[in-house]
């Protein structure tokens, strides 16, 4: 069998997995707005968040596991996975949010701009003592890579609202940065990490205003028609 073993379970009491307990945190931010003029507006937000004990889902460990093997053999049991308060993460990063409305060629422009670039590293993992040596499987390469690089570290968009009249076209581009993430596989099989390239997308609208509270829209998401880069099969 294979099994995802539940906290309060004989398996995970007997491998020697402490109790859950709940996820703290701490966070700290510093803003910054700025107003030079009515039409024009600045926001910068830098920020940190510190989160202790955060319950992640273990790696697997098998029979040949030398601390928690015999007691999956003598359970019938070939891979089991637990959950543990098993990793303390930071997380800092700052937002900028910029924004412009003018008037030109007998139209109303609004632009906006905002950005985002974050980092999260895991900081200590806290290893029960009864699988001290063992923090390769309690938390994988490629499952810190997920807590780490789960989402793009950077991040833009870039939006421009036209209107005249009865009439309103948007445009908005939109930017992701690079990622890198484990395989299943892993680097210690000689697969190498998975690079995802930064990609760019955009979204455009067309909008009629009937009356003031009646519109109809016709627009397209993802236009240029951007995918990510292909997985690795292989991983």
């Amino acid at each position: 069998d294979v099994v995802t073993a539940s906290n309060d379970s004989e398996l995970a009491r007997l491998a020697g997995v402490p109790n859950l307990t709940e996820e703290t945190s701490q966070r700290a931010t510093l803003g910054l707005t700025w107003t030079p003029q009515d039409n024009l507006s600045l926001t910068v937000d830098l920020y940190r968040i510190d989160i202790d004990d955060r319950i992640v889902l273990s790696g697997d460990f098998d029979t040949s596991d030398p601390t928690i093997g015999p007691i999956l053999e003598a359970m019938d049991v070939g891979l089991a996975r637990f959950f543990f308060n098993a990793v303390d993460t930071r997380t800092e990063g700052a937002d900028l949010t910029v924004t412009y409305d003018f008037d030109w060629a007998d139209a109303h422009w609004s632009t906006y701009l905002g950005a985002n670039y974050n980092t999260t590293d895991v900081t200590q993992v806290n290893t029960p003592p009864a699988l001290v040596g063992r923090e390769d499987v309690l938390l994988p390469e490629r499952d810190q890579l997920f807590i780490e690089n789960g989402a793009p570290r950077s991040k833009a968009v870039l939006g421009v609202d036209y209107e005249r009249g009865q009439w309103e076209v948007a445009a908005k581009g939109i930017y992701f940065g690079e990622q890198e993430l484990g395989t299943f596989s892993g680097t210690a099989a000689g697969v190498p990490n998975q690079h995802y390239a930064a990609k760019a997308s955009a979204d455009v609208s067309l909008t009629y205003a009937f009356t003031e509270n009646t519109k109809f829209t016709v627009g397209g998401a993802n236009v240029v028609d951007t995918f990510p880069t292909r997985q690795n099969p292989d991983g």
